[in-house]
């Protein structure tokens, strides 16, 4: 599976395929059994869940942030704090985030995100193999 961001410049709508975040569009275009499906979380957004061989996996669509990763005959590998919340505009404390286009605080800019606007971002699923 791949996800790419969808960060639409002032003024732009993106493509339909950008746009397509809420949970029941996801689940529609995307799941495939015992493999790949698309719930709302109780965080409050689409998560994608993963299943295979070797373990699960749950990725938030804001932020393509993994939130949850057991590998098989294990338990929880990830921390994620007990407060996390999607779709709230900010960043998800815990799990694996990406941070993109800079880490820490912008070098100029203080206004704008710690840790880059990838972990706010929408994204989308490019691609199921």
């Amino acid at each position: 599976m791949g996800m790419r961001a969808h960060v639409p410049r002032q003024g732009q709508s993106g493509s339909r395929e950008a746009r397509m975040t809420s949970t029941q569009e996801l689940r529609a275009t995307w799941n495939r059994p015992g493999r790949i499906a698309v719930v709302e979380s109780p965080l409050g957004g689409p998560v994608v869940e993963l299943a295979a061989p070797g373990g699960t996996a749950k990725i938030a669509v804001q932020g393509a942030q993994v939130l949850s990763w057991i590998p098989s005959g294990h338990a929880e590998a990830l921390w994620l704090s007990p407060v996390a919340r999607l779709g709230t505009g900010k960043a998800v404390r815990g799990g694996i985030p990406i941070c993109w286009p800079w880490f820490g605080p912008h070098p100029t800019e203080v206004l704008r995100p710690a840790h880059g606007f990838a972990r706010t971002a929408m994204w989308s699923v490019a691609a199921v193999d």
